[in-house]
């Protein structure tokens, strides 16, 4: 086992192990919550046209056939009729740059692989190029243990000097996909972006119209963060190479307490368009490595990918595209293609249509930006 393996499953375990041993910690320091249905909470149901979208691709170019397309998502109650419209396939009129954060101790594991890299640099049978749609995909890199907002001055920094070397055409779009606590990454970004004056924004990294997704996403916190907080803190400033510890926030940055603050301080804005994508399987289909983090989140809800409760990626107001029969690292991370060791060992239970799912959401995204287009004009 190589030494970057052995650091990234041990940082793994450890939080496996803290979220075993601890009991969930109930925090007074949040605003006050309630549990309602997505109708209720203002959310768009699109999970009907997505799963339309979703089987169309799969079908005319999925690379995955052992696994049937109405499978990939979970049939939640009250899930609308598809429209039934054509499914775009060609080459799309609206362009997306689309960039992925990655979530915590993704550093870590970046010689691995980092997310939707079948969908960046494809191997023959596993995955294809989303260039050739029109479709410019790629991961940006942030600290893998450091915190929400130090990560965010991160993505910021990235953005802004690639839209000063390349600003985006007439006719592209700007996507930001948030897997795990890249989400959460991603909503400090925001509210960074937006409590500046226009006049400092000689280069904008945050264009109004740009649409943000959560993809297994930590927005309202995970509880695995809560029980393994104190367990990992004396931890949180030792570093190994490729794993730096940064301000060692990451964990903390992924508590409920912390999110559910930020989210009440900070309410997002609506020149930006928002996405929903959870995630939940059943305990024989989650990684060895989330087996133990999956059942102390099922002491809560079984409805849980092994890091998230599938409830705590939905962002408000947000447009929800479905739920993915899948654990947390199967819906992003390749690691099955580019560290089948790792796969093995760690992350066994890593096989997924991850590019035809990107390629989904693009599409579906895509659309949406058309149809926002015919209503304008």
């Amino acid at each position: 086992m190589s030494l970057v393996l052995r650091r990234v499953t041990a940082a793994v375990l450890a939080l496996a192990v803290a979220g075993c041993g601890s009991s969930l910690k109930v925090s007074t320091d949040t605003p006050p919550l309630i549990l309602t249905t997505a109708l209720a909470a203002g959310l768009t149901d699109a999970r009907g046209r997505f799963r339309e979208i979703l089987c169309a691709i799969d079908t005319a170019h999925g690379y995955y056939r052992d696994r049937p397309c109405g499978s990939l998502l979970h049939r939640l109650d009250n899930e609308p009729a598809p429209g039934g419209g054509p499914v775009a396939l060609g080459v799309s009129p609206v362009k997306l740059r689309i960039r992925i954060v990655p979530g915590i101790f993704g550093q870590c594991a970046e010689d691995r692989a980092t997310p939707f890299l079948d969908a960046v640099e494809p191997r023959p049978g596993a995955g294809y190029d989303l260039g050739q749609f029109g479709f410019d995909v790629a991961a940006l890199r942030v600290s893998g243990r450091g915190s929400s907002a130090q990560n965010a001055a991160q993505i910021e920094e990235q953005l802004r000097a690639e839209f000063a070397r390349k600003p985006l055409a007439p006719d592209e779009r700007l996507v930001l996909i948030g897997h795990s606590k890249g989400m959460s990454d991603l909503i400090e970004f925001i509210a960074r972006e937006r409590s500046k004056s226009p006049r400092e924004e000689a280069v904008a990294p945050l264009p109004e119209g740009s649409s943000i997704v959560s993809l297994s996403g930590v927005v309202a916190g995970t509880p695995i963060a809560d029980m393994g907080e104190d367990i990992y803190r004396p931890l949180r400033h030792v570093s190994v190479p490729g794993c730096a510890a940064d301000d060692g926030g990451g964990v903390t940055s992924l508590t409920r307490r912390e999110r559910l603050k930020f989210m009440a301080q900070h309410p997002l804005p609506a020149d930006l368009h928002f996405y929903s994508i959870g995630a939940f399987t059943r305990a024989a289909n989650i990684s060895a490595a989330l087996r133990p983090t999956y059942d102390a989140l099922a002491r809560t809800d079984a409805r849980n990918d092994g890091n998230v409760i599938f409830t705590d990626s939905i962002i408000p107001h947000s447009t929800v595209l479905g739920y993915l029969d899948a654990d947390h690292w199967a819906v992003a991370m390749p690691f099955e293609i580019y560290a089948p060791a790792f796969a093995r060992v760690v992350a066994s239970r890593n096989h997924f249509p991850r590019v035809v799912l990107l390629e989904a959401i693009a599409r579906m995204i895509a659309e949406d930006y058309q149809v926002q287009s015919a209503r304008d004009t």
